[in-house]
């Protein structure tokens, strides 16, 4: 039966935040979603505008993001939404900056095809949002024959930056100076390495050509020469710089994501954390000098994803970018990270978003924005250290869970000379990815697990391994030295081989207790997702169904959760899959089951992607298994749920 999603009065919320929200939702035939818009705040028509693969479009109605399900919008009077005033402004305001960081993405780049024009929505007559010229260091208004960046001018498109800074200056009334330091073919290892923390440069500054862009850290070292020149324009005007916020990647980019892995070189995934923390913290050290009054250490910075030839589908060393982005946005304050839309790729440049895309995911920055006012305080990686206290029974996984374990090891691996070596978590709950990358550069830069950890107590427990349960088939963690992603997380297998993991000593796993899964498992074949002792705990991918053992009899999943797209190594889609006596849950949500279904298993251990005996592996990826003796319940179950639901989101707006 279809659903009915009614929504009450949307005062106050931006369509396109709405639009993100729906994005990521799993819809049925025939659902639609009715909404009330009265009391709408004005917002540009292109944030209610979305297109799929069917076809559908329009600016009364949103098309789902994959299928054919349309969820149908309320709109009421257009006319009358289009006609309302932005918020009032006042003469005597300050004016905010917005700071594009990074390589072309948030720069923009669209040639402006057939069925993709500029309009004169993409400029401001009234002078509201204007943009900051590098040549002589004055503030000019917006123009569609180009917008200013160090060393020459994007000439095609709408920038998303511009789309984000009409959408902050519509919001808080005050005027907004769009100041462009994101260049194409920049990146911060290998080549002119522009981003570069340690770049001995000079500096970029007013004035500078495109070869001062080209000096070893130029757009790094310059942004306190660009923003003290900002504030000294602002002010000539008679105005006072409000608040600054920075929109773009933390120094690595997609030019960054082809680097060769090697020592000269070395743009590893531990690097890409690292060196990007240092560049945020940098960045933000170097405005608070230009402006003081916390303007710098308090700024807000939205990280978007992979530029759209790469969205939602990718090699090895394209989605280790998000993945990085994703970390480091949990590992700094004030701080948020959010995905690109699928498609909207510019006809003839598809490492470019279109005009229509740069409207879009100029706007998703700024609702990202949003989200990273509510992190005065780093918030950490959901699941580390987040299952204290919950009674945690068996945990082995690429992400420390429980403090006390400290910095033990999380895997054992093995390079291609054979030679084996236990590679331990880092002190803030992440995988020690350098020593990953040294073992494995030993050899050819490939690794696979073979042993896991059980991660609980104090350094290594060794009564609760893993063993990698088909000896024939690696379940590969690093490939030419770039570790493995799956939905932004790192995880082992890649897609191409049956793998599992079985403990390796008997674990008296009851149906009183829970499990969790996280990783992917395809939606086809009788798939082992986990396997328990005789009549205990069980979920298995069936041809479609997902079907769950509790005890003496069995449930099968309404439906299956969504696999967007099909399986793909090295791609999006990622789910925890958990049960326990009472419920089947889904990404920490509880899932609609009805009863059925037989999954049953002999032998007195637990695994992960295949039965106790080794037997049903599945070509999947996977983070971890977590079990409990008793499960929680209560306040401790919602701890746990909440946890897991954030860890798999796919990004911060998600959550």
């Amino acid at each position: 039966m279809a659903n009915q999603f009614p929504i009450g009065g949307l005062s106050g919320i931006r369509l396109s935040a709405l639009v993100n929200g729906l994005r990521n939702r799993v819809f049925s035939s025939g659902d639609t979603i009715t909404a009330d818009l009265d009391g709408l705040p004005y917002t540009p028509l292109e944030s209610v505008v979305i297109t799929s693969d069917n076809g559908g479009s329009g600016d009364d109605s949103l098309i789902a993001a994959s299928g054919d399900d349309q969820i149908t919008l309320s709109l009421g009077d257009l006319s009358t939404m289009v006609s309302r005033a932005a918020a009032p402004v006042d003469p005597g305001a300050v004016t905010n900056i917005l700071l594009t960081i990074g390589a072309s993405l948030p720069s923009g780049g669209a040639t402006g095809g057939a069925g993709d024009p500029l309009t004169s929505d993409d400029l401001d007559p009234t002078g509201q949002v204007n943009q900051f010229r590098f040549s002589d260091g004055t503030i000019q208004p917006l123009s569609h024959t180009g917008y200013f960046r160090p060393g020459g001018s994007v000439t095609d498109g709408i920038s998303p930056g511009v789309a984000c800074a009409k959408a902050w200056s519509a919001a808080s009334g005050n005027k907004t100076v769009f100041v462009n330091m994101a260049v194409g073919g920049t990146n911060m290892f290998g080549g002119l390495r522009n981003h570069n923390v340690d770049g001995v440069g000079p500096a970029y500054d007013i004035g500078g050509s495109s070869d001062d862009v080209n000096e070893d850290g130029a757009l790094y070292l310059g942004v306190e020469n660009v923003v003290t020149a900002v504030k000294a324009a602002i002010e000539a005007a008679g105005e006072a710089v409000g608040e600054i916020r920075i929109y773009g990647n933390p120094g690595c980019n997609e030019n960054d994501a082809g680097t060769a892995e090697n020592e000269t070189a070395p743009g590893t995934d531990a690097l890409l954390i690292s060196e990007g923390i240092r560049y945020v913290n940098g960045v933000r050290a170097q405005i608070e000098s230009a402006l003081g009054g916390g303007k710098g250490t308090s700024a807000l910075w939205v990280m978007p994803g992979s530029v759209p030839e790469w969205a939602y589908v990718g090699s090895v060393s394209q989605i280790r970018m998000n993945a990085a982005y994703r970390h480091i946005a949990e590992l700094v304050p004030y701080a948020a990270f959010f995905e690109g839309p699928d498609g909207y790729q510019d006809a003839s440049a598809a490492i470019h978003y279109s005009n229509v895309g740069s409207r879009v995911i100029g706007a998703m920055g700024y609702d990202a924005f949003a989200v990273a006012a509510t992190r005065a305080a780093a918030p950490g990686i959901p699941l580390v250290d987040a299952l204290d206290g919950t009674g945690l029974s068996r945990s082995t996984f690429l992400y420390r869970t429980v403090s006390a374990y400290g910095t033990g090891n999380s895997i054992r691996v093995v390079n291609s000379l054979s030679d084996e070596a236990d590679i331990p978590f880092l002190e803030n709950g992440l995988l020690d990815l350098a020593a990953l990358y040294t073992h494995a550069k030993l050899g050819n830069g490939n690794a696979d697990v073979v042993q896991t950890y059980d991660a609980l107590g104090t350094g290594t427990d060794a009564s609760g391994d893993y063993d990698a349960s088909v000896g024939s088939n690696p379940a590969r963690i690093m490939t030419g030295g770039v570790v493995h992603c799956q939905g932004n997380r790192y995880a082992w297998g890649n897609g191409g081989n049956n793998i599992g993991m079985t403990a390796a000593d008997s674990y008296a796993q009851t149906s009183a207790g829970m499990v969790v899964a996280i990783g992917l498992a395809p939606d086809a074949g009788n798939s082992t997702i986990v396997g328990g002792p005789t009549n205990t705990l069980a979920i298995v991918a069936s041809s479609g169904n997902l079907i769950a053992r509790q005890g003496g009899s069995s449930i099968t999943a309404d439906a299956f959760p969504a696999v967007d797209p099909a399986f793909a190594n090295e791609g999006y889609a990622y789910h925890s899959y958990g049960l326990d006596a009472a419920d089947l849950y889904i990404d920490g949500e509880v899932a609609a089951a009805t009863a059925g279904g037989s999954p049953n298993y002999s032998g007195a251990t637990i695994s992960i992607g295949s039965k106790p005996d080794g037997t049903r592996s599945v070509a999947a990826a996977w983070t971890g298994l977590l079990a409990w003796d008793v499960a929680p319940a209560g306040a401790t179950l919602a701890t746990v749920n909440a946890a897991l639901s954030a860890f798999v989101a796919p990004d911060d707006m998600a959550v």
